[in-house]
């Protein structure tokens, strides 16, 4: 009879112990990535320092025709402007190789006359001087190019009209601004940063940029400058960033942009933040220690995409919950959810 009263006790305990309370639970590996401050900003696409030239016209005349218009994209070389150089303009250039071949002519008289002594050496000098401004004269209409009766204004650099002043037919003068042409080369982002943040940012800090309205198109850069004034109308900061060389090709003027700043990287032991909890005492995880829970007192610190850099006596071995771990104490026992 005490025989079979032992056996039922211990049946019962071992009932018992299979009903040991379990928390479901979901956990993953603590894993070591380099986390970064970073900050964002928003901004356009602008030419960068010199990147935008006015094109002038050299001389007077009359626009016969205009081949391209605002915000189109050229060629070096190509055709922008065809241009009915003005008759007194024209006029200029002849007189000018007029007044060029007579002194060429007067000076090799005069040297004739000299060798002959029948000329004296103020003459000869004379002569000398006159030719001497004659051939500037004359190389002044030539680079002004009023040697012609039409002329093509042709784009002296791959670029992107920005804005065209004239219109077909218009009369002209001498050195009147044509077109804006912006160098697709030296394109650059300016973008708005908050004034607190502008302490944190550093000329050389990598930027990733991408357009706001297709995120795919993403390009590389480094901060350039850091402005030091707010921007009145924003409110904001601007930082200009330099586009990395390969891709400046694929920004137009005028893109908008967001940009995120590096500001600081660090390799740590990191968590998902949803694996941190806190309390009076401070940060603690829990991790999965052979089916049973094991709360770790842990010292936060980078947070970046959803991951939190830790530090304290933790088991990088040991994985830690990540779901489910607001129902735990210590010790408890786990069941792990199946993926």
């Amino acid at each position: 009879m005490k025989r079979i009263g032992m056996l039922l006790l211990t049946l019962s305990f071992a009932a018992h112990a299979g009903n040991e309370p379990s928390v479901l639970v979901k956990t993953e590996q603590i894993q070591r990535k380099i986390l970064s401050i970073e900050l964002t900003g928003y901004g356009s696409v602008i030419p960068g320092a010199g990147g935008e030239t006015s094109i002038n016209f050299t001389h007077a005349g009359q626009v016969m025709r205009v081949d391209v218009t605002s915000g189109q994209t050229v060629k070096k070389g190509q055709v922008l402007f065809d241009l009915a150089t003005d008759p007194s303009a024209v006029r200029a250039f002849e007189q000018a190789k007029s007044e060029l071949d007579f002194s060429i002519h007067e000076l090799a008289r005069v040297k004739s006359l000299f060798e002959q002594q029948l000329a004296t050496n103020s003459q000869y000098d004379a002569a000398s001087k006159a030719l001497k401004e004659a051939e500037s004269a004359y190389a002044a209409q030539q680079k002004l190019g009023t040697g012609v009766s039409r002329d093509e204004i042709r784009a002296p650099f791959d670029g992107v009209v920005s804005q065209v002043s004239v219109v077909q037919g218009a009369r002209i003068l001498a050195e009147m601004p044509a077109l804006q042409l912006i160098r697709k080369d030296t394109m650059r982002v300016q973008m708005g940063i908050e004034p607190e943040d502008s302490t944190k940012v550093k000329p050389g800090m990598p930027v990733r940029l991408a357009s706001i309205l297709d995120e795919s198109q993403q390009v590389g850069g480094v901060v350039e400058e850091i402005h030091g004034i707010i921007d009145p109308q924003t409110q904001l900061v601007d930082v200009a960033v330099r586009i990395a060389r390969g891709d400046r090709a694929k920004l137009l003027p005028g893109m908008r942009m967001r940009g995120v700043i590096l500001t600081y990287s660090e390799k740590v032991w990191a968590v998902p933040r949803s694996a941190v909890l806190r309390d009076d005492r401070g940060a603690y995880i829990y991790q999965n220690d052979k089916g049973h829970a094991r709360k770790v007192n842990i010292n936060p610190g980078l947070e970046s995409g959803g991951w939190v850099g830790i530090s304290g006596k933790f088991d990088a071995n040991l994985p830690v919950v990540v779901l489910g771990n607001y129902e735990l104490h210590n010790g408890v026992t786990l069941r792990e959810e199946r993926q």
